[in-house]
């Protein structure tokens, strides 16, 4: 797998050849020539949103507090 397709909940996409851009420097979503691959990965993306479950997206989770 060479590729790297991702399409954010506002429709920004991200698309990236790893074969060519490993560090993913250039973002291939804008180009003609990349729609009918991106077509083709998008069928893979989930189709509803779902809620973050308890604790996702919170980065502190496994620090320990500080007392005070």
């Amino acid at each position: 797998r060479h590729e790297r397709y991702i399409r954010y909940a506002n429709g920004d996409e991200e698309f990236y050849d790893h074969r060519e851009d490993p560090n993913e420097w250039k973002n291939l979503a804008g180009l003609e020539q990349t729609a009918a691959r991106r077509k083709e990965l998008s069928k893979y993306l989930p189709t509803t949103e779902v809620p973050p479950t308890k604790g996702e997206g919170d980065g502190n989770k496994n620090k320990k507090k500080k007392k005070d």
